[in-house]
């Protein structure tokens, strides 16, 4: 795969830099062996969907900078994507899809320790990975 850096618009490096940094925050959120209190939770979550909205928008950047311009929703960014060789496990990227959804719906503390778990044990992976891709 050619390096994109070559060729991508300024507001689309600013974004993948925006997107390499959200990251990391999220990360920093994530204490491993630790229950999260409450407050803590909601921290997670705002990050894992600040997060989300850069992945989908970095790659819909990275489309249509390829010459890909039919890319309106995260599903068409991520299946775009995958067709791409640019991510793997789509069926990752759905439940990622699922459970950011989730997030504009959390009003118990139950749904919130649900989303964080799926967060921790797979969706931080499943984003990190687009970030190793974007370093590459």
């Amino acid at each position: 795969m050619d390096n994109f850096f070559s060729s991508q618009s300024k507001r689309q490096q600013l974004r993948e830099k925006e997107y390499l940094r959200a990251l990391e925050k999220l990360q920093e959120v994530m204490i491993p062996g630790r229950v999260p209190k409450e407050f803590e939770l909601e921290v997670v979550i705002q990050r894992f969907k600040f997060t989300y909205e850069l992945a989908w928008k970095v790659l819909q950047g990275r489309l249509k900078d390829s010459g890909v311009i039919n890319v309106g929703t995260p599903k068409d960014a991520f299946r775009e994507a995958f067709s791409a060789g640019w991510i793997e496990g789509v069926e990752d990227w759905c439940a990622l899809i699922k459970d950011r959804n989730f997030t504009s719906h959390v009003y118990h503390e139950e749904m919130a320790r649900s989303i964080v778990k799926a967060v921790k044990d797979k969706h931080f992976n499943t984003l990190k990975s687009l970030g190793e891709h974007l370093c590459q």
